[in-house]
């Protein structure tokens, strides 16, 4: 099917109902190429559409964009993005559409798709290789003052701790050489400091359980290259 053709099948027939200016109970603006497309705000770009003239609209765009651009391109993500929103929409609004559970299960697909495609590859992830700024991690800490925790002052009773415990047991996955302390061929490691000190050992886990100011899991992306610094260690590597 070209999705792009009926795509603008819908917009010519909208526009010959407004010239008769008779417009249906419940209407919305709609861009015709896309603001995140490179459309203008100006009023040519615009046409009203019903609520469901509007989500078919944006579920054909999506599919468009496919043929057109290929699944893994930037406009095809930006508009399987704006499909999406549809789903959590008020219910008021959402009356005037009906979304089947066979739609919403294929806009939910497309989206996990798209999003595994994105991030196939972690350099994709917009915080890749950055950290958060003292001003950025201050204002976050600051926002969540006088929050109160969804689980304060509730007892967990016998029951449910036997059932977390061993519930945390059955989902707990094998130690393999990297994360194992005591295994005999666990990896060896030399650490340099930013005072130029360098220090050769065994094993994160065990080096973290003797200098209990170090994070194994920071050590750890160092090791992977996914963080640079942590504290005053400036890098590690495999020996």
């Amino acid at each position: 099917m070209n999705y792009l053709l009926q795509y603008k099948k819908l917009i010519k027939s909208a526009r010959i109902r407004q010239l008769f200016n008779t417009p249906p109970c419940y209407t919305e603006e709609h861009h015709i190429v896309p603001d995140c497309l490179g459309g203008s705000d100006n009023s040519y770009n615009f046409v009203t559409l019903t609520a469901r003239e509007h989500f078919v609209a944006h579920r054909l765009l999506a599919k468009a964009t496919q043929q057109i651009y290929g699944e893994t391109h930037n406009n095809t993500i930006k508009m399987v993005y704006s499909a999406r929103q549809f789903l959590y929409r008020k219910a008021d609004i959402c009356a005037e559409y009906r979304i089947t559970s066979r739609t919403y299960e294929v806009l939910k697909l497309e989206y996990s798709q798209t999003q595994k495609r994105l991030f196939s590859k972690k350099e994709n992830h917009p915080m890749f290789g950055k950290t958060h700024s003292a001003a950025s991690k201050k204002r976050m800490s600051e926002a969540k003052l006088g929050n109160t925790p969804w689980n304060k002052g509730i007892i967990c009773g016998p029951q449910r701790a036997e059932s977390i415990v061993k519930r945390a047991k059955s989902n707990s996955k094998p130690r393999g050489k990297y994360n194992c302390p005591n295994h005999k061929n666990r990896y060896k490691y030399e650490l340099i400091k930013i005072d130029g000190t360098v220090e050769h050992f065994d094993g994160l886990l065990l080096f973290c359980r003797r200098n209990p100011q170090y994070n194994a899991t920071s050590l750890g992306r160092i090791v992977n290259g996914t963080q640079k610094t942590h504290k005053d260690i400036l890098t590690i590597r495999k020996i």
